[in-house]
């Protein structure tokens, strides 16, 4: 973005000229014809159209004087920093720059040769006056040259008198002399009119000299000036600090030099960035958040600076229609309010595509409802469900234990007329909500010895039936043992502990947590010495191992979070076996045990498997 006026010599038709330099407002831009400042002309793009054109043989110059008294953008407290209004100030800063170094350059020049045109008047007074001393020289000698005619012109006037013949010719001698000497006079005459020329000359020289001197100075005070402007223009920019952009966290540079500063214009994952300190805490990174890093060489990171908005109305939350990002905290009430087109004001509650919504929705109006539901204090146990209190407050309910046998029959049982009477006797108070002879049929299925009642089965042959049943135990059905008695292809209630599971409220489950009132235990795994041995943990907890080899314990297969166990190592009756272990094995202080090489000596290794690719493992030495 180089700058140099536009000079040009006029032909009396051309009005366009093309202008190469760039400018901010077509005001900025100025003509001079003939060294005289001119107005009438128009700017559109790089074309300058003058209304008459300049006249031949007369100079043009066009050129750029930016407007320095007024900013391009004024930045109040607290506005935004746009990128387009910190380079219209730099462009305007390097405009008057460029313009200052070029007035400074001309002012330069125009000193030059006034010290040129004083030192060439110097030369020029110096000449006149060595002639002017030499016209006075030839006036004196001149007038040397008189006196001495009239002194011989008077010698022979006396000569004359005493001697005619000498008198004549002394006489015409004298004749001779004065008129040498008239023309001598007239010469010195001229002389000294000439040397009073040369003395004016003279003195005009060395007033142009001094006003050239004068002049020379003023150029050389105003070319220091402009210098001192341009110098602290060109200071100000070398202080100015210039962001170099880079897209995103992943772009900034590896291997940066000191005081190297860079804005990251998308600054999502920054939080996790290193080397970085001075990061604000709580601050999380966004794709409309540019973040501004200064790099040191003083402990290899990069300094936080500042960050702010893309858009700078991303800084503010619209009344509506806007979405939060990130986690927001209230502390005071959120009222989701209804309207007359939507309804009671409602809660969704989105998937993490935001495909698929859950609501929590007021009562309408009508209801004239205003209360307050109060959650429980815990997070409650598996199979409880919420209860209300009539007052608003919520509480974990577990339902009633199932029920165990009916008319003292358990296992499968299939309900008859008779068990109904029976359990309705029992019931008392309550019998009109206990079953009724009459709902068998209606609300209960009566017991029927053909029907399919089983999942899937839908037969009237009882051979492909039983052959059905057969298949849905150890699906449907949960087998004691996968190897059934011979013959038992129906279930009967002798079926039960036997061909079927019976009900046992000790029995342990995988998704509840359990309280076990008796010992529990696993079974020690042996595994078989090697250079390297690889548990599977997926085979027991517990393993032992003889070292007879330099083993190393590798990454175990089969890893499943959560497990945990213990290894015993114990050195054969050679000892002196060592142990190294696989990337997975992660031991306390980061530092893997020394085995104890004693023959027979037992090291134990505890570990908890904490990902499929991290074991945690802490080891007890030396046992006996």
């Amino acid at each position: 973005m180089a700058y140099s006026p536009f000079t040009a010599t006029g032909d009396g038709t051309t009005t366009q000229y093309t202008i190469a330099f760039d400018y901010i407002d077509t005001a900025d831009v100025k003509a001079r014809v003939n060294d005289v400042a001119t107005t009438a002309f128009t700017v559109s793009g790089s074309t300058v159209t003058f209304d008459t054109a300049p006249p031949s043989g007369q100079s043009i110059k066009i050129f750029r004087d930016t407007d320095n008294q007024t900013i391009q953008a004024d930045f109040q407290s607290g506005s935004a920093l746009r990128a387009v209004d910190l380079n219209s100030n730099f462009t305007q800063l390097l405009f008057v720059t460029q313009e200052s170094t070029d007035v400074a350059d001309t002012a330069t020049a125009d000193a030059a040769n006034a010290v040129t045109t004083a030192a060439s008047a110097v030369t020029t007074a110096n000449t006149a006056s060595t002639n002017a001393t030499n016209a006075v020289n030839t006036a004196n000698t001149a007038s040397t040259n008189a006196t001495a005619a009239v002194n011989t012109a008077n010698t022979a006037s006396t000569n004359a008198t005493t001697a005619v013949n000498t008198a004549n010719t002394a006489s015409t001698n004298a004749t001779n002399a004065v008129n040498t000497a008239n023309t001598a006079n007239t010469t010195a005459n001229t002389a000294n009119t000439t040397a009073n020329t040369a003395s004016t000359n003279a003195s005009n020289a060395v007033t142009t000299a001094n006003s050239a001197s004068t002049s020379a100075s003023n150029a050389v005070t105003t070319a220091n000036a402009a210098s001192s402007t341009a110098t602290a223009a060109q200071n100000a920019v070398a202080n100015a600090v210039l962001y170099t952009p880079v897209a995103n966290v992943s772009s900034i540079p590896g291997s940066p030099s000191n005081n190297d500063y860079v804005e990251v214009q998308d600054s999502t994952g920054i939080q996790s960035f290193s080397p970085l300190t001075g990061l604000p805490s709580g601050f999380t990174g966004a794709s409309g958040l540019t973040v501004r890093l200064k790099y040191t060489t003083t402990g290899s990171t990069w300094e936080w600076q500042n960050y702010f908005a893309n858009d700078p109305e991303d800084r503010y939350f619209k009344q509506s229609g806007g979405t939060i990002t990130g986690s927001t905290s209230f502390d005071d009430d959120v009222i989701i309010k209804g309207d007359s087109t939507n309804g009671s004001g409602k809660l969704t509650l989105n998937c993490e595509n935001n495909s698929h919504g859950v609501n929590i929705k007021a009562p309408p109006h009508s209801a004239a409802a205003s209360y307050t539901l109060t959650l429980p204090n815990t997070a409650g146990t598996n199979g409880q469900f919420l209860t209300t209190d009539g007052s608003g407050g919520l509480s974990w309910s577990s339902s009633t234990a199932p029920v165990a046998s009916v008319n003292g029959n358990t296992g499968t049982v299939v309900l008859t007329a008779s068990d109904v009477g029976a359990a309705t006797t029992a019931q008392g108070t309550l019998a009109d909500s206990a079953l009724q002879s009459s709902d068998i049929g209606s609300n209960i299925q009566a017991y029927d010895a053909g029907l399919a009642y089983l999942d899937g089965l839908n037969f009237t042959n009882e051979a492909t039936f039983k052959a059905g049943v057969n298949l849905e135990i150890g699906v449907d059905v949960q087998a004691y043992d996968a190897n059934l008695p011979a013959g038992n292809t129906i279930l009967v209630d002798g079926d039960v502990g036997v061909g079927v599971q019976a009900y046992d409220a000790d029995t342990a489950k995988t998704d509840v947590a359990q309280s076990f009132t008796a010992a529990q235990r696993g079974s020690i795994t042996t595994l078989t010495s090697a250079a390297t041995v690889t548990p599977d943990f997926a085979a027991a907890n517990n393993y032992t191992l003889t070292l007879a080899h330099n083993a190393t314990i590798a990454n175990p297969t089969n890893l499943t979070a959560g497990q945990s166990g213990s290894i015993f190592l114990v050195q054969d009756g050679t000892g002196s076996r060592t142990g190294s272990w696989g990337s997975y094995w992660d031991f306390a202080g980061g530092t893997a045990p020394t085995l104890t090489t004693t023959a027979n000596a037992v090291d134990r290794i505890d570990y908890v498997v904490r990902s499929s690719t991290s074991i945690h493992a802490v080891a007890t030495l030396n046992y006996s």
